[in-house]
């Protein structure tokens, strides 16, 4: 015996030596443990000697934090006054509360992970504690296993100054039960100071933890964040940036990095203009694009836009940063400094794409405003909608109508009208002219027979697109805004909350939803009062028709003495004409000739009868096709 007295139940798995893996019985199959080898943790060991390092089984799962890319922000820089206040209040209920039972996890919730990070590190700066981050879907469900890492994680917290950012919020979307399970029972399980990137607050943790909404920076704080980020420069030059995309100070300082690479080529600025006035400005003719007596504000750091240094090069290398797609494509700028605007706005285009691939379809848009035909009023319609878009930043925070609103910024829009006649046309003019990106929702992926699953593919849906760089287009949106039910049962019930959701998230969106239906009567009534336009899409009549003929042919396509007069007495909608011009274009590229009046008429006595129309022999007798 080396002690008096000795007492084995030291070493039993309850007691601390074992409990937190200070010590390990070496025990072979046979041997008894009161008689095999003890070994003590190589992290113990080396943490006596003064080498302190995160424990190895810890390390497979969790990683150190980085601060931002920018090493020299200063922790009290780095966040906005608005996103500052909440690590200050954290700070406090720390600090100031000592006689309460400190919490033991902080819920940092809504959608902006990045703002989010931003916090929790802050707050661990002011602590002096080091900050790990552990996504929710690495942790195992091995119920042993799981338990282990509980337990080093809590004793690499009484040895360290650390504290575990657990995201939940990035696994969300392909976490399974068991993983949520063990993430639950990992909180349960194990001690330290946690913080937590949930969307919504968990009840799991009542009592035990504080939480905190975390949004985007005021669009007056990155107004001030873009002015900083790009030096000095005009706040007309930001507005619509901030008017459209809401993004933190993280996003806005990588867009202008971008823009303002130093690998980009520096450029005389005299050549500069001179490119403007030869090249671009007779592409973009009511983008009034500077003189040769206004060129100081868009000096010095504006230099580097990649603007090429001989004539040789300039139509082709100026093409490419300004392919501006329409006329209206966005709210002109200031004078000087289009073309960096443009770069700007495609950098925030490019930074906010959605991911929603699994919810959504991705639209090329093509056609503009000369594309579309549909009557005057209902075309002023479609150019309110894209003006008060374009304009929602001056008339917002400008004009002070923010501060009487409860709603959000967004605008919804329904489009109503039969198959065919031009409601995703509309759409596409409307993203064209301001320059988004548009998505088709896919009601069938939405919509789920699951209680509860539709309003998890909402949230995801609008989260997704929230930070303004898209449109989103709901075709056939009788089926998810239908007239909400008499509650006959549960399913009633959670259908109508559903609907309810829906509303909420459509005020609050900051972007522009877009509704197409043909089937107007079968919307919610409620639901259209709460929308901030109705464009209805009526059947085009003869002179529209006669329009939309002469518009169906690229100018590229070959044709001789089409009857367009003739043509527009045919009662198709514009989607039927395109249909019939294109199975014409086709027609005659296999017979080898050019698109007659001949091919044309053949084409439109097929689309009679794909539809099921009567069709009138007389209208054919001439062309020789009754066969």
């Amino acid at each position: 015996m080396i002690f008096e007295a000795p007492a084995w139940d030291i070493v039993s798995p309850e007691r601390p030596l074992r409990y937190w893996q200070l010590i390990e019985i070496i025990q072979s199959g046979v041997d008894p443990s009161i008689t095999s080898p003890l070994r003590a943790d190589e992290k113990i060991i080396n943490y006596i000697k003064g080498l302190n390092y995160l424990d190895d089984r810890l390390a497979k799962l969790v990683l150190p934090w980085k601060r931002p890319e920018n090493s020299n922000t200063q922790p009290e820089n780095s966040l906005p006054p608005s996103q500052q206040k909440a690590v200050q209040a954290i700070i406090n209920q720390l600090q100031h509360n000592t006689d309460a039972p400190q919490p033991k996890a902080i819920q940092l919730l809504g959608a902006d992970t990045a703002s989010k990070q931003l916090v929790a590190w802050q707050v661990c700066q002011c602590l002096n504690l080091e900050l790990y981050r552990l996504p929710i879907a690495l942790l195992p469900t091995d119920s042993h296993v799981l338990e282990t890492i509980a337990r080093l994680w809590e004793r690499e917290s009484r040895l360290e100054q650390v504290a575990l950012y657990l995201d939940v919020l990035s696994c969300e979307d392909y976490i399974t039960q068991g993983q949520m399970a063990a993430f639950y029972r990992f909180l349960a399980r194990g001690n330290g100071f946690f913080f937590i990137d949930i969307y919504d607050k968990t009840s799991a943790l009542e009592g035990e933890s504080l939480s905190w909404d975390i949004t985007k920076p005021t669009s007056g704080e990155q107004i001030k964040a873009w002015q900083k980020a790009l030096g000095t420069v005009s706040r007309d030059l930001v507005m619509p940036l901030v008017g459209q995309f809401n993004l933190n100070i993280a996003e806005i300082e990588k867009v202008v990095r971008k823009v303002l690479s130093p690998d980009l080529q520096p450029v005389d600025y005299t050549e500069q203009v001179k490119v403007e006035q030869e090249v671009v400005a007779p592409r973009v003719p009511d983008l009034n694009l500077i003189d040769s007596t206004s060129a100081n504000l868009g000096r010095g750091r504006f230099e580097l836009i990649g603007i090429p240094n001989t004539i040789t090069q300039k139509v082709t290398e100026t093409q490419k940063v300004t392919e501006v797609q329409d006329i209206e494509q966005v709210s002109p700028p200031p004078q000087e400094d289009n073309f960096l605007f443009k770069q700007l706005w495609d950098g925030c285009l490019e930074i906010t794409q959605p991911k929603l691939e699994t919810l959504a379809q991705r639209i090329d848009v093509k056609a503009g405003w000369q594309d579309i035909v549909l009557p005057e009023d209902e075309t002023n319609l479609l150019r309110q909608i894209a003006n008060q878009v374009r304009q929602r930043g001056k008339v917002y925070e400008e004009w002070g109508f923010q501060q009487r609103m409860n709603r959000g910024k967004g605008i919804s829009a329904l489009f109503a009208g039969e198959s065919g006649t031009g409601k995703t046309m509309a759409a596409e003019v409307i993203a064209k002219a301001l320059g988004l990106h548009l998505y088709r929702i896919d009601l069938a992926t939405v919509v789920s027979k699951y209680i509860g699953e539709t309003e998890k593919n909402l949230r995801r849906l609008f989260d997704a697109a929230e930070d303004g760089g898209a449109i989103l287009f709901f075709d056939e949106a009788d089926a998810l805004f239908g007239k909400r039910s008499e509650v006959k049962d549960a399913h009633d019930r959670y259908a109508n909350i559903e609907i309810n959701y829906l509303l909420q998230r459509l005020e609050a969106y900051r972007g522009l939803a877009i509704l197409a239906t043909n089937k107007k009567n079968s919307i919610d009534g409620a639901f259209l009062r709460r929308l901030r336009f109705i464009v209805n899409f009526p059947f085009p009549g003869v002179d529209q028709r006669a329009k939309i003929w002469q518009k169906s042919f690229p100018k590229e396509t070959p044709r001789e003495m089409l009857d367009w007069e003739r043509l527009s007495r045919f009662n198709f909608t514009g989607g039927n004409i395109h249909s019939i011009a294109l199975n014409a274009a086709f027609m005659a590229a296999a017979e080898g000739k050019s698109v007659t009046m001949d091919v044309v008429m053949r084409a439109a006595r097929m689309e009679f009868k794909k539809l099921d129309k009567l069709i009138n022999e007389a209208d054919f007798r001439e062309f020789s096709i009754l066969g």
